[in-house]
């Protein structure tokens, strides 16, 4: 698995679970992963998604997990930090 997109993986299995509101312990972990890997990503290759996009989507699974978990209060620092990546938040954020 490339280096450089292995987080995405984690974000997919986590994104899954979330959608299913099942598991979201696991998902939580699988974006933890994420994460963690994301930061020490080098490059990015913008033919699938701008790099952007992707963590917001990252952000915005995670603050949907730990709404779901009943962690409202660190689920709202994911969303400020969604936020602050500018126009990409509004893809996610129009969806509610």
């Amino acid at each position: 698995m490339d280096v450089n997109t292995s987080w995405v993986v984690y974000l997919q299995g986590a994104e899954y679970l979330v959608e299913q509101e099942e598991y979201i312990d696991q998902a939580l972990s699988w974006l933890n992963t994420s994460e963690q890997l994301y930061e020490g990503v080098e490059e990015w290759r913008e033919e699938f998604f701008p790099r952007e996009y992707v963590l917001g989507h990252l952000y915005w699974m995670k603050a949907r997990a730990l709404t779901i978990k009943g962690s409202v209060a660190e689920s709202k620092v994911y969303v400020e930090k969604l936020k602050a990546l500018g126009e990409v938040a509004n893809t996610f954020l129009d969806e509610r």
